[in-house]
């Protein structure tokens, strides 16, 4: 036996004791979970040190969790979907403050819901390198998930039920840089499905983006690229608008639209208030080798007065019966009753936009089930142009995911009204710019309607005519009858002013024969001289989830890459 004076113990013993004092301690996994160590995730959060994993045991979690630091991960335990509620009473579920710089965090396979703001909100504009993945995100008022800083990955959530404020979102990139959006399923949002706003160098990529307002939105982006998604069943498919070049090109490639209610891609809807009245609004624009299919009003909106000279609008393949949609390009909005070009060879004519365009049948293997394939033998697996990007000829998407859940309407018909009986019909008719209006009448006016199929129905979406303008409806009632004499209150409310879609979620399926909109008030007098004082109505659609949303939450965790 040696004691430690001995010389030959000195020098292994003094190397030993070295290496625990410069080495790393090893990472942890702290578990939680009611009958474990830790019962609520913030506690754990406050234990972790650089390098841990939380990882989270199935169970409801009522509480904000707040992440102030780097390279951790927030997970859920395997096979399990815990839930972070927000039980209608806090802003936030997960939350990275404004004033951290947060690196390499990783949040992973739960459920969030039911947040007052925001589900996930990444506030810190100094945060780098954070992934969302495998999460389902549901009935936020403003955001699923909202990002700011670099380099994030969101990917694989499932996203639903975002409103009713006016910018609902599923997911917003905000003032961020070369960040991916990829495999997501955002639908149900009342405004849009997915959104870069300022952002730089952005990716969004096959991405399911449908029953929205507006499925994707360039906002003020540069060198954003939107490449091989599916954006179906909105009102409005693509809207890019405020674009510059400061790093690069902005690019809508590879992409499939189907069933959108107005434009399949908007361009230039408005001017920036904060931008100068000199100069385009829109510019950096690159839109190719996406497949637009049937749509409710043109394919292609353009406003050409504040657009640049650097806008690409070809070697797309266009799909629709003939008059569907009723116009090709358009740049006018509806209330000028002014025509627009009706045909693909119009559109090269007139404009230059499509010169290598071309009119092909729909190809979709399944719309209806939002799949936006098709076959590998198809004639359009050869017509696109190489355009010397990593997907090369590809014309439109392939291989995206399928959606988890698809929104069936119940077939139904308007049968009376207060006024304007001829005009009622608009607002069943599957298409933006049809619409119904009380004539003089501005409060106390109605809608029956007949419902042919009697599935019951969990949701009722009202699309209103215009943005914010005083003729929307603000307070309203639904009430059902057996007979179409004796109705019965079914829910009542008061809509806020945003103009964008309102979803209307019932507590209990109902089935009945009769289903009465009474229009009790519009919104006061918004003082622009060209606003009818009536109230008006574009579409009311009642329908149900198949499979249900109840189901999504165990539907909607995919496989997910790491980066």
């Amino acid at each position: 036996m040696r004691c430690l004076s001995d010389p030959g113990m000195a020098a292994p013993a003094v190397a030993l004791l070295l290496c625990c004092l410069v080495l790393p301690a090893l990472a942890d996994t702290l578990r939680v979970a009611r009958d474990g160590q830790w019962t609520r995730i913030q506690e754990a959060i406050n234990a972790a040190r650089p390098g841990d994993t939380v990882e989270v045991a199935h169970g409801r979690y009522a509480e904000t969790v707040t992440i102030a630091k780097s390279d951790l991960t927030l997970r859920a335990a395997p096979g399990d979907l815990p839930l972070i509620d927000g039980a209608g009473e806090r802003e936030y579920g997960i939350h990275v403050p404004r004033d951290v710089a947060v690196e390499g965090l990783r949040i992973e396979g739960f459920e969030v819901a039911r947040q007052t703001r925001k589900g996930i909100f990444i506030e810190s504009r100094a945060s780098r390198g954070i992934g969302i993945s495998g999460n389902v995100v549901h009935h936020m008022r403003e955001k699923g998930i909202d990002v700011c800083g670099a380099e994030h990955l969101i990917e694989g959530n499932v996203i639903y039920m975002i409103g009713n404020d006016q910018e609902a979102m599923g997911i917003r990139l905000e003032q961020t840089r070369d960040c991916v959006a990829r495999d997501n399923d955002a639908f149900l949002c009342k405004k849009t499905a997915i959104r870069d706003q300022t952002g730089a160098g952005n990716l969004i990529e096959s991405n399911l983006m449908h029953m929205c307002w507006c499925g994707l939105d360039f906002n003020a982006s540069s060198g954003a690229r939107a490449l091989n998604n599916c954006i179906y069943c909105n009102l409005t498919g693509f809207n890019p608008k405020h674009l510059k070049g400061n790093v690069g090109w902005n690019l809508f490639r590879h992409n499939s639209l189907y069933g959108n209610r107005g434009e399949n891609v908007c361009i230039a809807v408005n001017r920036a208030d904060w931008l100068p009245d000199t100069g385009p609004d829109l510019d950096w624009l690159d839109i190719q080798n996406n497949i637009l299919g049937p749509c409710g009003y043109t394919h292609l909106w353009n406003r050409p007065q504040i657009v640049g000279e650097n806008v690409v609008v070809d070697n797309n393949v266009y799909c629709g019966e003939p008059g569907w949609p009723p116009h090709f390009y358009q740049t006018e909005w509806h209330r000028s009753k002014r025509p627009g070009l009706t045909s693909l060879a119009r559109m090269q004519a007139e404009t230059g936009f499509g010169t290598s365009g071309r009119i092909a049948d729909s190809p979709f293997l399944d719309p209806e089930h939002g799949d936006l394939d098709y076959a590998d033998d198809s004639p359009l697996a050869s017509l696109g142009a190489d355009l010397g990007d990593p997907r090369g000829r590809q014309l439109g998407a392939r291989g995206v995911r399928r959606p988890v859940t698809r929104f069936v309407r119940v077939a139904m018909n308007a049968v009376a009204a207060s006024v304007n009986e001829g005009l009622m019909h608009y607002t069943t008719d599957g298409r933006y710019y049809t619409e119904w209006h009380s004539g003089t009448g501005t409060e106390d006016q109605w809608i029956t309607y007949e419902l042919t199929d009697r599935r019951p129905f969990t949701h009722l979406i009202l699309v209103p005519v215009g943005h914010k303008v005083e003729f929307n409806i603000r307070r309203y009632e639904f009430l059902v009858s057996e007979d179409g004499h004796r109705f019965e209150m079914l829910f009542r409310g008061e809509n806020n002013d945003s103009g964008s879609t309102f979803i209307y979620e019932l507590d209990e399926p109902v089935a009945p024969r009769f289903l009465k909109l009474r229009m009790l008030e519009k919104f006061p007098d918004d003082g622009l001289d060209w606003t009818p004082a009536n109230l008006q109505l574009d579409e009311l659609m009642a329908g149900f989830f198949e499979p249900s949303l109840d189901a999504v939450p165990r539907l909607g965790r995919p496989n997910t890459s790491s980066r």
